[in-house]
């Protein structure tokens, strides 16, 4: 046991004691330097007895070369990667430089990192240490931080070490942190006792104590010079320097001038490889083993091929107290010790760090370490090398270029802010039209998806207008991408000049992805403007371009882009294959950044059939992963899905506190269209539950905005339910004027869904006996799509008014139509209404309770669909980014919440109850 940490020490041995019987835990140890972090991970690791032990350790000066931690974590388990998905092993392999570069989504390496560590752990318990890990590359954090948040019940425990306020990514992973304070009075005393060679006065103890606030490093090396606490005066400060780094460096000074200078060569050297070592002393005619009164002073362990400092402190200190002159001079002759070395990365930083001033060479071959970082999916290290790179750039063109690069870089490693300042650099610096085109280009999309969507626009439309005369093709992409913005800030009128603008700057040389992305592009803000027929058009020949020519190929989130296009147009078959392809292209190539828009498109599919659980299930992962891969925007759009689904349920708590945050993200980034959305969603929260006045508001609110923002599509309004709503309020002018304007938006764009919606207006409109023929239309143009829900809502609305007509015999039935449809969704509220709609023609069905299916959670859902399709274990663990362990914890919850014992049930489950 630790002395004074007993408390700490239980933690740890709680979390590797449910490790050993299959439950996974993780902890981050955090505090400042020298409070005893390592000390516990130590502890953790000696009492790991039978369990396999994997460890890696932040090196401050590793921190820009990619994956370096990851390889040390990872490097004894590389024979084990044929254990795993292909595509994951091949990331892997990748990153790790055991394999092909090969350039994938940053996320991916997180899900191969999981995949393995789970792998590994079917053998035998498993405890993972990570020590420093403020020090560790971005890279390997971020892989490290995506296994251990999805570990459930996998025989795994992970500790991390991190100094406080140091590593944001750990701060804020959500993971269970336990914050070291100091050593109490008795536990400090003791702690000096024990490194003095004579009793310590009880006042030397105290005074020692208040001075370090129990810090156990800061104890054990001011203990060593307690002779001079003699001198100043007692109740005054200590005679001491208290600082831990000034104080470990205060033994290095008693050194010989050849040993100090060895010790600041291997703090320089990142691995503290003693070959390295040994070559950079020669330069500077010292011999290695000057070394050798350092070791026996204790501050560094060397064994026959490396070098280890006693503690990180140490090492940091020597190196940071070195004079910059000295310091490039280390560097340099590093650099020429590592010459011949095969990792050319390492020698390009030494480089870098040696340079003064502008360096072409080094910037060129900076250049080098960022393309071979990015080709590994490093887009952390791959922006940093090219951002040092750009520094070293005498030249402005050359360094606007490096600058661009970096900021791509920093962009895919999810780094926006810092790739917005790297573009604000490169557009300051550079002239050239195509340069500034592209980086237009970028900065626009960042823009999009982290700020503002509307100053995304007006940056994609500056950026075209420059580059038409050069590059129209590009001009075009990226005025088709500026109407997209649109869309989410509900800006009809701006969308369709830009997309008019994309389609008339078509060269008479564009290819089939250009065609593609300008029809899609105007297509939808025609429908988006009201000009439904010939917006229509042009989507199902921008699909049919796609299946034609597969311009996009694999890409799941151009993918995802062309999927929406089929959303609009609400047909039950029109685009449907391309929306499974985007969300396989994401899964199969493990793209987690592109998943949460490929969900998104998926999940807002399934809300308008008859998938409501599918629905949920993927509006709830897309904004799991969208808050992880920090995606504002998908963010916002998931949440405002997910409202829409669960107003409909009657799932009021959960509705209303995500329609919250849908709202306050939504003005945070402009995306008044999902305002509309929410705003719709409450609507018939509160229709659902018979608050009519309550409805009414939100109902009008909703088409106030409509109108304020010119949005003409007829599919977005809410018009045939505040009809509903009106007349439900005796308010029958009211709903006459809102119905005839929706009828004739509804005529003009010629598309079953909103036409089925306005022959249920006419028919809730008509007078005598004519309001059948109406319900029989929008009953036949229902067949045309796949919304049980609005099908169920006119079956409802004939049901009554056949009833209100004598002839209930007719109107059991359309009643009895509409709860079996509302039961299959979980339409809670709608299926009351249509009982006791039914109860008052005579008839009393049975009522069927909401399957037990609904009580899944989200994730249990969500495994349930896919193993229910077919897919294995394994298969499972892939697509969803968890281990098969924890496929198979979720699985058993599953059986027990269905009380069923097998696939075949499950699957029986999910179409019986809906899906």
């Amino acid at each position: 046991m630790l002395l004074g940490r007993s408390p700490e020490c239980a933690r740890v041995d709680r979390l590797l004691a449910e490790a050993r019987t299959g439950m996974s835990g993780v902890l981050v140890v955090t505090g400042e330097p020298g409070i005893g972090k390592t000390a516990l991970l130590r502890y953790a690791s000696d009492r790991a007895g039978d369990m396999s032990v994997l460890r890696a350790r932040g090196i401050e000066l590793e921190a820009e070369v990619p994956f370096s931690g990851l390889l040390e974590l990872l490097h004894p388990l590389h024979e084990e990667l044929d254990r795993i998905p292909d595509p994951q092993a091949s990331a892997l392999r990748s990153a790790l430089a055991l394999g092909p570069s090969l350039e994938t989504d940053r996320f991916v390496i997180g899900a191969a990192t999981l995949s393995i560590l789970a792998a590994h752990a079917e053998a035998r318990p498993l405890l993972v240490l990570v020590d420093d890990a403020h020090w560790l590359d971005d890279a390997s954090a971020a892989a490290i931080l995506f296994a251990a948040k999805r570990f459930v019940a996998d025989p795994i425990g992970v500790l991390f070490s991190c100094r406080m306020d140091t590593k944001v990514a750990l701060e804020e992973s959500g993971l269970p942190q336990l914050v070291l304070a100091g050593l109490n009075r008795e536990a400090s005393a003791e702690l000096v006792g024990r490194h003095t060679a004579h009793a310590v006065p009880s006042g030397i103890a105290n005074r020692l104590f208040q001075a370090t606030a129990g810090n156990p490093l800061a104890l054990v090396e001011l203990a060593t010079q307690l002779p001079k606490l003699g001198a100043g005066s007692p109740t005054g400060p200590l005679p001491l320097q208290t600082s831990v780094e000034e104080a470990l460096l205060r033994q290095a000074d008693a050194f010989s001038q050849p040993a100090r200078r060895c010790l600041v060569i291997a703090a320089a050297v990142d691995n503290g490889d003693l070959r390295v070592i040994q070559g950079a002393t020669r330069a500077f005619g010292i011999d290695v083993a000057a070394l050798e009164e350092v070791e026996r002073a204790g501050l560094v362990s060397i064994t026959d091929t490396r070098l280890e400092f006693r503690h990180p402190l140490l090492r940091s200190a020597v190196y940071h107290a070195c004079p910059p002159d000295e310091r490039r001079a280390v560097h340099r002759a590093i650099a020429d010790a590592l010459v011949h070395d095969p990792d050319r990365d390492h020698r390009v930083w030494h480089l870098a760090a040696a340079s003064f001033g502008a360096d072409e060479s080094t910037a060129a071959e900076l250049e080098q370490a960022g393309l071979r970082a990015r080709m590994r999916s490093a887009y952390d290290a791959a922006a940093a090398a090219f951002e040092r790179a750009s520094q070293l750039t005498p030249d402005p063109e050359p360094r606007s270029r490096r600058l661009l690069s970096a900021a791509d870089s920093a962009w895919l490693a999810g780094q926006s802010e810092r790739s917005a300042d790297l573009l604000d650099q490169t557009l300051e610096l550079s002239s050239d039209d195509q340069l500034r085109a592209e980086a237009l280009h970028l900065r626009g999309e960042v823009t999009m998806r982290t700020g503002s969507v509307m100053e995304g626009y007006d940056i994609l439309v500056e950026g075209a207008s420059h580059i038409e005369a050069i590059d129209p093709c590009r001009a075009v992409i990226m005025r088709a991408e500026a109407a997209d913005a649109c869309v989410y800030a509900g800006r009809p009128v701006t969308m369709l000049e830009a997309a008019r603008a994309s389609w008339g700057g078509l060269p008479d040389n564009a290819g089939d992805r250009e065609r593609a992305f300008a029809g899609l592009a105007l297509g939808t803000a025609l429908i988006y403007n009201g000009e439904g027929a010939e917006g229509a058009e042009l989507i199902r020949t921008a699909l049919e371009i796609i299946d034609r020519s597969d311009v996009l190929g694999e890409d799941p989130h151009l993918l995802s882009w062309a999927a929406l296009g089929p959303l609009w147009l609400r047909e039950a078959q029109t685009g449907r294959a391309l929306i499974d392809r985007a969300i396989q292209a994401a899964r199969s190539r493990s793209a987690v950044g592109a998943l949460p828009f490929a969900l998104f498109v998926s999940a807002r599919d399934a809300a308008t059939s008859d998938r409501w659980l599918a629905a949920q299930a993927q509006y709830n992962e897309a904004i799991a992963i969208a808050r992880e891969t920090g995606q504002l925007e998908q963010i916002c759009a998931s949440l405002s899905g997910l409202v829409c689904v669960e107003a409909r349920r009657g799932q009021e708590e959960q509705c209303r506190a995500h329609a919250a945050e849908a709202l306050v993200l939504g003005e945070k980034l402009g995306l008044d269209f999902f305002r509309v959305w929410v705003l719709g969603a409450m609507a018939e929260l509160e229709l659902g539950a018979g608050r009519i006045g309550e409805s009414l508001v939100l109902l009008e609110e909703k088409e106030s905005l409509l109108k304020d923002l010119g949005v003409a599509d007829p599919d977005i309004s809410s018009a045939p339910e505040l009809v509903e709503v009106c007349l439900r309020s005796g308010d029958d002018l009211n709903a006459r004027g809102v119905a005839d304007d929706f009828i004739r938006r509804a005529e003009k764009k010629g598309q079953p869904w909103s036409l089925a919606r306005a022959a249920r207006c006419r028919g809730l409109l008509a007078e005598g006996g004519t309001f059948e023929s109406y319900f029989v239309e929008a009953l036949g143009h229902h067949e045309s799509t796949l919304d049980t829900y609005e099908q169920a809502r006119t079956r409802l609305c004939y049901g009554e008014r056949l009833r209100r007509a004598k002839r209930k015999r007719h109107a059991r039935v359309q009643l009895r139509a509409a709860i079996s449809g509302f039961e299959e969704l979980g339409a809670v509220p709608w299926v009351k209404r249509a009982h006791a709609e039914l109860s008052a023609t005579g008839e009393v069905a049975r009522r069927r309770d909401v399957g037990t299916i609904y009580q899944l959670t989200p994730q249990e859902l969500q495994v349930a669909m896919v193993l229910a399709e077919g897919k294995t274990t394994r298969e499972a663990a892939a697509q969803l980014f968890l281990s098969p362990k924890t496929i198979e914890y979720h699985l058993r919850n599953a059986y027990r919440k269905l009380g069923i014992n097998s696939r075949d049930e499950l699957a029986g489950a999910l179409n019986s109850e809906g899906k």
